[in-house]
């Protein structure tokens, strides 16, 4: 039987906080994981959102994906990104150990409402760069003050 490296009532955080995560329910195991050849994968992608002024920009790692299998949607505040890829593993394969995921799907709260149009994707070397323009009510747009 393996520890667990953390308390079970307190986790570190990536930005190095400690939060108390009192409803988790950890248990330790005795029984070796199996692995099942027909099993689908399911993970979350890594995210970065970068609040770059008139835009929020988010990296979305997806190395594995082709820009067919990438779904991207917006709702004011809202991020939702989800891809799918074939198993390349056959049926007739022995599996022996099973990590990849070919389902990926993240939500994520934006800092900013934005809008839909001059929104573009853009997938390179694995990571999908999502540029989002700010909605009009949280940027500075500026007014033609008139004379006389």
């Amino acid at each position: 039987m393996s520890s667990f490296p953390f308390n079970e009532t307190q986790v570190e955080s990536r930005g190095g906080e400690t939060s108390q995560a009192t409803d988790w329910n950890v248990t330790q195991s005795t029984q070796e994981p199996t692995f099942q050849p027909n099993q689908q994968r399911f993970a979350y992608p890594d995210v970065d959102i970068v609040d770059a002024g008139d835009s929020v920009i988010a990296y979305v790692d997806l190395p594995g994906y082709d820009a067919d299998d990438i779904r991207v949607r917006i709702d004011q505040q809202t991020l939702l990104i989800d891809a799918t890829r074939e198993e390349e593993i056959g049926e007739t394969d022995t599996v022996v150990a099973r990590e990849r995921p070919t389902t990926v799907e993240r939500m994520v709260t934006l800092p900013a409402v934005v809008r839909a149009g001059g929104a573009e994707a853009e997938l390179n070397d694995g990571v999908c760069m999502i540029s989002l323009p700010k909605a009009a009510t949280d940027r500075y747009e500026e007014i033609h003050v008139k004379g006389e």
